[in-house]
């Protein structure tokens, strides 16, 4: 028997869709939710993107008139399967949206009140809650987290540290133990030249909000790099929100659709052959260095 009130297979195939082409989803997402007003879990992923579009205000008016319609309706709460999911969505949406506005310590509070909500839900908030008090100035007692890399790029921004984290991504699937998996630089990927030509040039309007407190900027460089063995010429790069502070990098299939920035006149064919050395013949190196020490 089909639902009129909300179609799960077509609004799973929107969701999906939502990360290779948000200003495409969006228009799909409005057509569903001409003909399915009552689904509030559409709703709460519609306002989801609106937000990483930076479309931050339309998420906002979205989200309080959602509040309204779901108390006033009471067929909805019949749906006991999707209420508690639509409520987490809906909850994240608004922390995000919180964060975007710069209302800090107003999104930390509620993220409080609701803690049992989102950790039974699997919504993970340390880094959240650690960003929020990096913003609000109340940073004590997170001296003991500087050995989780995320966290110590917040405590003490280090551009060593995030050049040496991008060590994972730098080489070829074929280096790494025969697995041709994650997502990879191609090895004459000059990385450490384009960070500096990206680090003159972000902050920027080609910004989209990525999850709850992260800025991400797309790139395009031919032949950049891998996932999962698919060869692409986009990257993307994610730093704190409002901040200069690295996070990571990696090349990305979700590039073509996104607002990005052209890098290939950076482009300089090699006028000699280099030999690249492998993360395992680079390891031997430094520990039997150590060893002869």
């Amino acid at each position: 028997m089909v639902n009129k009130y909300y179609d799960d297979y077509r609004l799973n195939e929107l969701v999906k869709s939502k990360k290779f082409n948000p200003n495409a989803a969006i228009m799909n997402m409005e057509k569903y939710m001409e003909e399915y007003p009552e689904d509030y879990l559409a709703v709460s992923y519609y306002a989801d993107v609106l937000a990483s579009v930076k479309r931050i205000e339309d998420a906002d008016k979205i989200l309080k008139e959602t509040d309204k319609n779901m108390e006033c309706n009471q067929r909805y709460l019949q749906y006991q399967d999707k209420i508690e999911k639509t409520k987490v969505n809906l909850l994240y949406c608004k922390l995000k949206v919180l964060l975007f506005q710069n209302k800090y310590a107003e999104c930390y509070q509620l993220a409080v009140d609701n803690f049992k909500l989102l950790i039974d839900n699997n919504v993970h908030l340390e880094t959240l809650f650690l960003y929020l008090k990096y913003k609000l100035g109340v940073l004590s007692g997170y001296e003991d987290t500087t050995d989780c890399y995320a966290f110590s790029q917040m405590l003490d921004y280090s551009e060593e540290r995030f050049l040496d984290h991008m060590n994972r991504h730098l080489y070829t699937a074929d280096e790494l133990d025969g697995e041709k998996s994650g997502s990879l630089f191609n090895l004459d990927f000059p990385f450490e030249r384009i960070f500096k030509h990206i680090k003159n040039i972000v902050p920027n309007d080609k910004v989209y909000f990525y999850g709850i407190n992260n800025d991400a900027y797309h790139f395009k460089y031919d032949n950049c790099g891998t996932i999962d063995g698919k060869s692409t010429n986009f990257f993307r790069v994610i730093l704190y929100h409002d901040t200069d502070q690295f996070i990571t990098a990696y090349p990305t299939l979700e590039g073509r659709y996104y607002e990005h920035i052209d890098l290939n006149h950076l482009y300089e064919p090699s006028k000699s052959k280099v030999k690249y050395i492998s993360r395992v013949e680079k390891f031997k190196q430094k520990y039997s260095q150590n060893i002869a020490k």
